[in-house]
């Protein structure tokens, strides 16, 4: 088989009726979400990758870190495991500790990485683009930048052993990718400002019963 082929693609979207309500159900929860994105990526009726992976940026260190990696879905049910995604957390693995162990600067990508971080744009390209990267043993991959809290907070990276006949459907999932990063961070701030309202209250009923009062001006 010519190695810059395979197995056609489906071409539907991830843009399913089911799948942003699925997203959004995570609330503030971060890490549910990202592991959705994986499933995004990974499963035959969206993404469709042999493998994904997600990379997070440390801002203060200045470096893309490896997070977390699923291999390729089979399970037909998408809004199953989606479900299943958000309520249970990955166990931790040899390979996953691989990854976590693995670090690189923004700067040192070449290829689709490079576009993607750079452009905040998908982009595609052979896997090897990069020496070194978990996925440079892909024939090609297919980048989503994440973006969070008013910056680039990512990459998701799906994988192909062989290049796909048709290329995913990589506008969608980063258009979903989006929508739902942004309802995280509300939910996370709405879940934030409730906490802190609550702690305030809490502290002033125990002045009260301290017998202390607020000082009058």
């Amino acid at each position: 088989m010519d190695p810059t082929t395979s197995r056609p693609q489906r071409p539907e979207s991830v843009l399913d009726p089911h799948v942003l309500p699925m997203l959004l159900g995570c609330g503030a929860d971060l890490d549910a979400l990202e592991h959705q994105l994986l499933v995004l990526a990974a499963h035959p009726a969206s993404g469709g990758a042999d493998r994904a992976w997600l990379v997070r940026f440390d801002a203060p260190r200045g470096l893309l870190e490896g997070w977390d990696l699923l291999d390729r879905v089979e399970d037909t049910d998408l809004t199953a495991i989606l479900m299943r995604a958000r309520r249970s957390r990955p166990e931790m693995h040899p390979e996953r500790e691989a990854l976590r162990a693995w670090a690189l600067m923004p700067e040192s990508f070449e290829g689709a990485c490079d576009r993607a971080w750079r452009t905040g744009e998908p982009a595609s390209g052979p896997g090897g683009d990069t020496p070194g990267a978990p996925w440079d043993t892909m024939a090609w991959v297919r980048v989503v930048p994440l973006d969070h809290e008013g910056g680039r907070h990512g990459l998701l990276v799906s994988g192909w052993l062989v290049r796909p006949a048709t290329e995913p459907a990589a506008d969608a999932l980063h258009l979903v990718a989006r929508a739902a990063l942004a309802a995280q961070r509300t939910a996370h701030d709405a879940a934030s400002g409730h906490a802190r309202g609550h702690a305030l209250a809490e502290f002033a009923r125990i002045q009260l019963d301290a017998g202390l009062r607020p000082e009058q001006h």
